[in-house]
């Protein structure tokens, strides 16, 4: 669906109606995923295959606070080391101009950044019995 509503950087401006996609859609997408990430797994358990990140609405809300009603949020992956070993996946989220072309990362010496880790992933953090759970594929395409 074609959107050509836009702003003055070129993004375009979403709708929720114009943005919903069918669960078909929604399952193709995930199992790609899924498929791709696969491979880095195969010695490991594929259900431990991150598949999501949930942020809370008091999050985003401090977000806007801190650095303005404009701004947008952008969420780098990564992989944070746990204490005991292993790793989880993690959402760095950054503040954006109201462009949507510069992340607004200030550094504010030593440890102290605007570059926030308040994410949750799934798993562990999934939703319980949500259909966005894709099984992990036996098969996948090349």
């Amino acid at each position: 669906m074609e959107n050509t509503t836009k702003n003055s950087s070129d993004l375009p401006l979403h709708s929720l109606e114009d943005t919903r996609i069918s669960f078909k859609t929604a399952q193709t997408r995930i199992e790609s995923w899924l498929c791709a990430l696969k491979t880095i797994f195969a010695d490991k358990d594929t259900e431990a295959i991150p598949r999501g990140i949930y942020i809370g609405p008091d999050d985003l809300k401090a977000i806007r606070e801190a650095h303005g009603d404009g701004v947008g949020i952008r969420v780098y992956f990564g992989l944070k080391e746990l204490e005991g070993g292993g790793q989880e996946l993690s959402g760095m989220v950054v503040a954006v101009d109201e462009e949507g072309r510069h992340d607004l990362v200030e550094d504010k010496g030593g440890e102290l950044t605007t570059i926030y880790d308040f994410t949750s992933p799934c798993p562990n953090f999934c939703a319980e019995g949500s259909i966005m759970l894709v099984a992990v594929p036996s098969e996948c395409k090349d």
